[in-house]
Order: structure tokens, then sequence, then C-alpha cells
């Protein structure tokens, strides 16, 4: 299997695993004791840098790649409305939109280096 197929279906699990931690109910919640703002920073972090090395091959990919967390993080925020325990909060969705942004940010000037 190829390192872009790992890194393919890693970034799908990701997806996958922070929509379950952003709807599951506030009493079965895992914490790290980091702030919520860092938390959703650092995952958007490592789900954008994921889907970058996977689907990266070309600028357009990456700014898709962007729009596509920025979007994910501020739909969950919105659906937190419906989940027990759980309340949508602006900040969260920035600490979301920041990682998954800084990760496509880095994402471009490593491959820029490296092709420049």
């Amino acid at each position: 299997m190829s390192a872009t197929r790992v890194l393919r279906i890693a970034g799908w699990l990701g997806v996958g695993l922070v929509v379950i931690l952003s709807v599951i109910p506030a009493d079965v919640q895992i914490r790290t004791g980091a702030s919520k703002w860092l938390e959703h920073a650092a995952a958007y972090f490592l789900l954008g840098s994921a889907l970058a090395c996977a689907y990266g091959t070309a600028r357009r990919s990456v700014q898709w790649i962007a729009l596509l967390l920025i979007g994910l993080s501020g739909s969950l925020e919105i659906i937190q409305n419906c989940c027990p325990g759980r309340t949508p909060s602006l900040d969260d969705w920035f600490g979301g939109m920041v990682g998954g942004t800084t990760a496509m940010t880095m994402y471009l000037a490593r491959k820029g280096l490296r092709e420049g």
C-alpha cells in the first residue's frame, strides 16, 4: 500500500474521529487538560496535515482542503446545539480554523521551498 493511500485513509478516519468527538454528549467527552481552543487547533492541524500530504499535489487542492476544514469546524459547532450538554462556541470554531489553515500554510511553504 502506498504512502499516499495510507495518508488518505488516515485523513478520512481523522475526519470521522473529529465528527464523533464533536457530537458525543458532554458527559462522555475525553479532555486532555489543555484549553478547548488549543485542543481544537491541534486536532485540525493534525487533520489538515494528513489531508494536505495525501491530496496536496496542487495549490488548488490545498485551498479546497482548507475550505473543507473551515466548513467542517463551523458545521460541527452548529450541530452541537442538538447534542446534550454541548455548547457551540465561536472560539472553538476559530481554533479549528486556525489549526487547519496553519497546516495548509505550512504545507504550501514547505512544498514551495522544496520545489523552488
